[in-house]
């Protein structure tokens, strides 16, 4: 099983789909995960062995307005 860094998420943030996995719910937009409009997942798998490491949201048309929208607020009050 390939290593994590950081902190595990907790709670609403991930669940357990299989032992020793994890399936994430939330998206990462404008600094802060949260929840997917969806609840639906994408599996992720190593490229190299095609062992399956977990799941991840399947981002919807929502979920990618509020990720662009983050994305145009970050850029308008940045530094350049």
């Amino acid at each position: 099983m390939a290593s994590r860094t950081g902190p595990r998420p907790r709670g609403r943030r991930a669940r357990r789909r299989w032992p020793g996995l994890l399936e994430y719910r939330d998206i990462y937009a404008g600094g802060r995960l949260l929840p997917s409009a969806s609840a639906d997942t994408i599996t992720v798998a190593n490229p190299a062995t095609e062992e399956i490491m977990g799941a991840a949201p399947a981002a919807s048309g929502k979920d990618v307005d509020i990720a662009v929208r983050a994305a145009r607020q970050a850029f308008d009050s940045g530094p350049w």
